[in-house]
This record gives structure tokens, sequence and C-alpha cells, in this order.
């Protein structure tokens, strides 16, 4: 019985990959596509609900001029028409824990009925990683903070908006709140 155990025990350790994927590339161009698909005004459809989010400019500038070539915390910071072509090589024994982020810097405004105002804050859309084939495949998972708490979304493959945490929207939890679709790309300035 003992012997049986650590076969699989040995054989589950060789199964294990030894290293993170090779070169994974991004582009200005591929940062723009994504972005259309996050960016704009989210309604349901036959509710008063709706969650604008727009690109934060000076966020993304300031934390591209912080980030450094090989920096595994943000591995690119997504600019649609503003970045720069690059690769990153992910190739090697071992990652070191890095999570090879993706972010895109947002800032979001959530109206609905029970607010007393719209809720606006600053926030950050999770992309993608660089363990992916594909950095930029959805889900895109957007964190705003709103006086230290959080109003977080996800965006699946089908381009549906679920929310996910509700804890910066006063008394609105996530039951309260139907998936939203992008209804209007162009709301951003």
């Amino acid at each position: 019985m003992s012997r049986c155990v650590l076969s699989l025990r040995i054989i589950a350790l060789v199964a294990l990959p030894l290293g993170c994927s090779g070169e994974v590339d991004y582009s200005p161009e591929r940062d723009a596509a994504v972005m259309q698909s996050i960016l704009g005004t989210w309604t349901a459809p036959g509710a008063p609900i709706t969650l604008t989010v727009c690109e934060d400019i000076e966020a993304a500038e300031s934390e591209a001029a912080q980030r450094a070539p090989g920096n595994c915390q943000v591995d690119h910071v997504v600019r649609p028409g503003r970045g720069t072509a690059h690769s990153e090589d992910h190739s090697g024994v071992g990652c070191g824990g890095c999570p090879f982020s993706v972010h895109a810097f947002v800032t979001v405004e959530l109206a609905h009925p029970d607010l007393p105002e719209p809720v606006v804050a600053s926030g950050a859309v999770v992309i993608g990683d660089g363990y992916e084939d594909d950095p930029y495949s959805p889900p895109y998972r957007i964190e705003a903070l709103v006086d230290g708490r959080y109003i977080s979304a996800e965006i699946d493959g089908d381009g549906e908006l679920r929310f996910t945490n509700m804890d910066g929207a006063g008394q609105l939890t996530v039951a309260d709140m139907p998936r939203l679709e992008l209804s209007d790309s162009a709301a951003c300035p």
C-alpha cells in the first residue's frame, strides 16, 4: 500500500511543468481592441442601472512610466494608441511567483435608483496575465476603490458584466445587480 502511494506522488511531481511559457507579445493595436470591449456605458435592459467605464489616462501613463522591462508584477500597461509594442520573455525554470499582470486603468461611475447620487471611483482592469497563450483573453476584472471599499465586476467572454463585490456602493449588494451589457462604447471623452 505505501509503495503505491509513493509511486503516485513521484508521478505527480514529474507531471508538474518546470517553466513558464515562452515569449508574450503586446501591442497598441491589441490594447485598443481589448479596450473597445470594456470602455463605455454598461446597462441592464429594462433597468435604470448604468456603469460607465472610462480610461484613466493619467494613471495609465504614470504606471507605464514606473514599469521597468522584466517587471514581473505588471507585465504590461494597456494604453490604446499610446503604448509601444514589446515582448516579454517568460521562459526558464519557474516563474518565481510573478503574476505577470496586464492592467488597464479606469474610472467608473455607477448610477442606480437606490443610490442618492452616482458612485465615482478609480481603479484597474486586470485584462489577463502572461501565463496565458493570449494575455488579452477574457474574463476582465474591474476593481475600483471607493472610500477604502471595492466595487468589483467581471466581463466574461460573452460580453456580459456581472458584479462580484459591492462594498463600495452603500447598501447595494451583488444580488441587487443584474448582468449588464455594453450599450454605448462612445460614452467616454
